[in-house]
């Protein structure tokens, strides 16, 4: 695996970029006015448009140089393909935003979240189809929790996971298995929710995301963890969790 480097060089990262399919993005719903919101690159194949609005070069690097940031990438991975790898730096440091906190551990973290989801899940299923209030907050924090912990893996997660060899066909069946539990969510959304159909495409809903998570920490983790160093795991742990931390904000401001 080459060296990461870092530059402020507008063209060289535009033609780093591009040369692998990349084009500017912005995290949906972190921007407002002429702010864009969290900068990304969106490539093809990873979180695309269910959490990247895409935006101009021009809308990129005025942001960029806005909060004097720099890019930090690297050319190749250790089979000499191509790396896809980057991340945007504060430029007066010159490291990482996470080289200023404690680390996070990326898996930890997300068990955390597999654990809060599967408490809501119990909660829900224990309503009758007359709980209709208790039943219609229960599943707003549920479709809230779901949608933010797909959004951070989409973006942050599975992508690092498709560019090792061992762990890039789980990653890709769990986009795939994502997709059925937002199908779901948006069905019991939209459903009356005192039915029996209701409750029973909730029970559904609670086996896709069991057997989601059952495959998640009993495999691909377990793979990651062999895979990466335990400097990748938290970089990764930090960025998740500060990508949880904006995104959850943006939530609450709707």
């Amino acid at each position: 695996m080459s060296d990461a480097k870092s530059t402020t060089d507008h063209e060289k990262i535009r033609r780093w970029a591009e040369e692998r399919g990349g084009k500017p993005a912005a995290v949906k719903g972190t921007g407002s006015g002429n702010d864009p919101g969290v900068l990304r690159i969106d490539f093809p194949g990873y979180s695309g448009d269910e959490s990247l609005v895409q935006i101009t070069w021009k809308e990129f690097f005025d942001k960029f140089e806005r909060e004097r940031l720099a890019f930090l990438y690297q050319e190749e991975i250790a089979d000499g393909g191509d790396s896809r790898f980057s991340k945007l730096l504060n430029r007066e440091s010159d490291e990482p935003e996470s080289a200023k906190r404690s680390d996070v551990n990326a898996f930890e973290l997300l068990k955390q979240d597999h654990k809060k989801v599967a408490g809501l899940l119990e909660q829900l299923s224990d309503t009758t189809e007359r709980a209709l209030k208790t039943r219609d907050e229960l599943f707003t924090r549920l479709n809230a929790e779901l949608d933010l912990h797909a959004r951070i893996e989409e973006q942050i997660l599975y992508p690092a996971l498709k560019e090792v060899e061992e762990t890039r066909d789980i990653a890709n069946e769990a986009v795939e298995e994502h997709r059925i539990v937002k199908r779901l969510l948006k069905e019991l959304d939209i459903a009356q929710k005192g039915t029996e159909k209701w409750t029973a495409k909730l029970t559904v809903l609670k086996e896709s995301v069991e057997h989601h998570v059952e495959e998640e920490e009993g495999e691909m983790f377990k793979k990651a963890q062999k895979a990466l160093s335990n400097e990748q795991i938290d970089e990764l742990g930090n960025r998740l969790a500060e990508a949880k931390k904006t995104l959850a904000a943006a939530q609450t401001a709707k």
